[in-house]
């Protein structure tokens, strides 16, 4: 890409993350967002959830929460893709008591409805 004069951006990166992701190549994913983050470019939520899911399918649940605790330091608002794909990471990972705290941090973000006892996001 760059041999071709393509300057990566967040958008490509996001992208190449996603598609490593899917392709079950978690290390290639997280590699892809160090390098990411080494060259300066803005983070975004589309980047961090597939981060998030690529190692959580793996069981990397450490990454994971790495991922969500940078996105959340960033000031980017998780989405019901963000916690869906920690649960799965944390659950994966056998890390079930870490899974079931993941509900109190959606309702900190706003991501439930408290009042009415039930997710704003169908997980």
């Amino acid at each position: 890409m760059v041999q071709a004069g393509v300057k990566p951006n967040t958008i490509t990166y996001s992208a190449l993350i996603t598609a490593c992701g899917r392709g079950g190549e978690w290390q290639r994913s997280w590699d892809l967002y160090r390098e990411m983050l080494g060259k300066g470019l803005e983070l975004d939520l589309i980047v961090c959830n597939s981060v998030i899911l690529a190692c959580g399918r793996e069981g990397q649940w450490e990454n994971a929460a790495g991922v969500f605790r940078r996105a959340v330091r960033e000031g980017l608002k998780p989405n019901c893709v963000t916690f869906s794909a920690l649960i799965t990471a944390y659950g994966i990972g056998g890390e079930w008591q870490r899974a079931a705290d993941v509900p109190q941090l959606m309702q900190e973000f706003g991501a439930s409805d408290a009042s009415a006892g039930r997710l704003a996001c169908p997980l």
